[in-house]
């Protein structure tokens, strides 16, 4: 397992917050390895050499619009510990490539200069408007805040605005795990923040101007004393939905004893676009075990939500999950009897791979089916052991097809491949997958992961 690390406010630096660049290239990227599955693309090399970045399922990487853009944003640069584990924050650039052909070709450009204390990116797009987000470190008050980037696209060139601070995090504080939605001309973004004590809430802002300005920050979460995070979000039509990772069942906070810690899933919604928000619902019942990170997905009224359970390594292992609420998430009722306790995804692996363990679901859905990606590991070695990214749909939720490996490594090498995030063309005949894997680099204590990119057509 690649380990969450927070950056302590002790350990940010002094440094000037990151400017725009205009620097960029085009091409084709490279690709290598094994041949792919039926119905996929070779992959593909978003960049090299590494190491990159888009580690969390909580928020997207990929996106694509109704023109046939797909879009994409990592963070490149120093993005893994002397161990292989991952930095959430660290010394980078946001990156962002466009491709206007399905992926065959490439356009990259830096949106960001090289700057320490740089997170994780996460981006969305509405017609011609694409929004990432990120965290950074802000000068004036030395800690972490979450920025927000509006581009619109015309014709083959993207205009960027400058950025934007959203989270107005005190001195002292961080805010972290940004996921975005936007919605018409309306945008919603959520947040990790530890403005209280230390301790993490999950936090919100909208704007009602595609990002010129926003509202003051609201805690979403309770403040409670124990740690919630990993914030997926998604908006449609007015609705807005946030499902968390909270750690309230736990006898101490996440970030002190970690022994201590056990998470569940909670959810809220709000009608009239972020204005006001109903009581929170618990999505998963079993406070006993390890609950971790949703993948959120609205379409019209009904509400997908992929999330892993479990124990981690090295006593157990994560199990898949999906939930499915109707009439805007009404019908998911206040934890009770099963629900939260149903029967763990059941995936038909191919041949020859014995999974021992399923991590970070992320999903998009088109008219009722429901398309998601994860990574599987098939070693008990959850730091340099061999995983691979996986792919199945389901209509229901409950009978998924027969499991794809977009990483085959029929060749026996046994690199890990991990970190996936999926996104669907405005028909929903053809998924664009991207995933983090270090087939380049040899070295399974200090890797450099780069960030792949593969299509299927169905």
């Amino acid at each position: 397992m690649r380990s969450l690390k927070w950056l302590p406010s002790s350990a940010l630096s002094a440094g000037a917050f990151l400017g725009l660049c205009s620097c960029g290239d085009s091409g084709t990227a490279g690709s290598s390895g094994p041949q792919p599955p039926p119905g996929w693309s070779a992959a593909q090399a978003l960049e090299t050499p590494g190491p990159s970045s888009i580690y969390g399922n909580w928020g997207k990487a990929i996106t694509t619009d109704g023109a046939g853009h797909v879009d994409v944003v990592w963070l490149q640069g120093g993005s893994t510990n002397d161990d292989g584990t991952v930095a959430l924050v660290g010394t980078g650039a946001i990156m962002f490539a466009e491709s206007a052909d399905g992926g065959a070709t490439w356009s990259r450009t830096a949106l960001t200069a090289v700057a320490p204390n740089t997170g994780l990116p996460k981006i969305a797009s509405s017609d011609s408007d694409i929004y990432v987000v990120w965290s950074a470190q802000d000068l004036a008050s030395s800690n972490l805040q979450i920025f927000s980037l509006h581009g619109t696209r015309s014709g083959a060139q993207v205009q960027w605005s400058t950025p934007t601070e959203i989270s107005n995090a005190p001195p002292g504080a961080n805010a972290n795990f940004p996921a975005v939605a936007p919605d018409g001309d309306d945008l919603h973004v959520a947040w990790s923040d530890n403005r209280n004590a230390g301790i993490t809430e999950v936090y919100y802002a909208r704007s009602l101007d595609k990002g010129a300005t926003w509202s003051t920050p609201m805690a979403i979460s309770p403040v409670d004393g124990f740690n919630s995070w990993t914030p997926s979000i998604a908006a449609y039509s007015g609705d807005v939905y946030i499902a968390w990772t909270d750690a309230r069942f736990g006898t101490s906070a996440c970030n002190t004893n970690g022994a201590a810690c056990h998470e569940v899933l909670y959810f809220r919604s709000s009608g009239d676009a972020g204005q006001t928000w109903g009581t929170e619902t618990q999505l998963t019942c079993d406070p006993s075990i390890y609950t971790y990170a949703p993948s959120l997905f609205v379409e019209d009224t009904t509400l997908h939500i992929a999330y892993f359970q479990g124990n981690p390594a090295p006593t157990g292992s994560m199990s898949l999950y999906y939930l499915r609420g109707t009439n805007r998430g009404a019908s998911l009722a206040a934890c009770s009897g099963t629900q939260g306790t149903q029967p763990a995804i059941d995936p038909h692996y191919p041949s020859g791979d014995t999974v021992l363990s399923a991590w970070r679901p992320n999903i998009s859905v088109h008219d009722g089916t429901v398309h998601m990606v994860w990574w599987g590991e098939l070693t008990d070695d959850y730091e340099t052991g061999q995983s691979k990214v996986y792919y199945s749909e389901s209509s229901d939720g409950v009978s998924w097809a027969a499991v794809t490996s977009l990483t085959p490594q029929s060749d026996g090498a046994t690199y890990r491949a991990l970190a996936p995030n999926i996104s669907l063309s405005a028909d929903g005949s053809t998924v664009y997958a991207i995933w983090e894997d270090h087939r380049n680099d040899p070295d399974a204590l200090d890797p450099d992961y780069e960030l792949y990119f593969s299509s299927g057509t169905f």
